[in-house]
């Protein structure tokens, strides 16, 4: 079938246009009655408009997604959780080893995913003499791991308020 003939075909018979805030491709398909889906495609197009305007750029959607990736892999969160702050002033510091048996893994797979702690800057390293310590690399890297925290708890606290975060 030619699709340009399918087009103009369509639009002979199609029905007048919405107003410009919603555009409607048509129905879709009629749901049998109690199935819980959308007869109809719609298009709010000032929705849409005033959601694409909040939108950071492409580079900082792409940042956000970088570290995002930094936070989903279990050995890395338990790395950077262990070296959060007891306190609001001091980090602790642990090295490879340290980290190692804290996350379950090889020191070689520890010191991988250091390297790439570090390159995201998430963490610091300061070496003394052999030994290279690592701790977060700021207060903003502590709220992240916190806000992560809250935010995996929220559903729970909201069914049962004494479920609290822990202190650190």
């Amino acid at each position: 079938m030619n699709i340009s003939s399918d087009v103009g075909r369509r639009e002979a018979t199609s029905q007048p246009r919405p107003s410009s805030e919603v555009r409607s491709r048509g129905v879709s398909h009629v749901a049998p009655q109690g199935e819980d889906r959308c007869t109809v495609d719609v298009v709010h197009l000032q929705a849409i408009a005033t959601a694409r305007a909040t939108l950071p750029d492409d580079l900082a959607v792409g940042r956000v997604v970088a570290l995002l990736a930094m936070l989903s892999n279990s050995t890395r969160l338990k790395m950077l959780l262990a070296l959060r702050p007891e306190d609001s002033e001091t980090y602790p510091e642990l090295c490879v080893c340290d980290l190692a048996v804290v996350a379950g893994a090889s020191q070689s797979m520890t010191s991988h995913q250091l390297r790439l702690l570090r390159t995201a800057g998430l963490v610091v390293a300061r070496r003394d003499g052999k030994v290279t310590f690592y701790r977060l690399r700021d207060a903003q890297t502590t709220a992240l791991l916190a806000d992560a925290l809250r935010v995996m708890r929220w559903p729970l606290v909201a069914i049962d308020p004494s479920i609290a975060l822990p202190a650190r």
